[in-house]
């Protein structure tokens, strides 16, 4: 994901911007009847944070660590 644009301040030493990161996902699924199908996500497998700066990178007002997560379960298609 590319950095954006949060907040614009009263010049650009004053935007509040979220930086780029690179988070590593994974997902699988597997057919078991013609309809039926099972699945697994793995979201940020990399612990990836995400940090928050003003005007520069070099100054930091947050950052934030979500840890990984998961879901899995079935899917029925009509």
């Amino acid at each position: 994901q590319g950095k954006f644009i949060n907040e614009v301040g009263i010049n650009e030493n004053y935007d509040f911007y979220t930086a780029s990161h690179g988070q590593l996902d994974f997902t699988a699924s597997q057919k078991i009847l013609k309809p039926l199908a099972v699945y697994i996500e793995i979201v940020n497998i990399n612990n990836e944070p995400e940090r928050e700066y003003m005007g520069d990178p070099i100054r930091p007002t947050k950052v934030s660590f979500f840890s990984w997560w998961t879901r899995a379960g079935f899917k029925y298609n009509l």
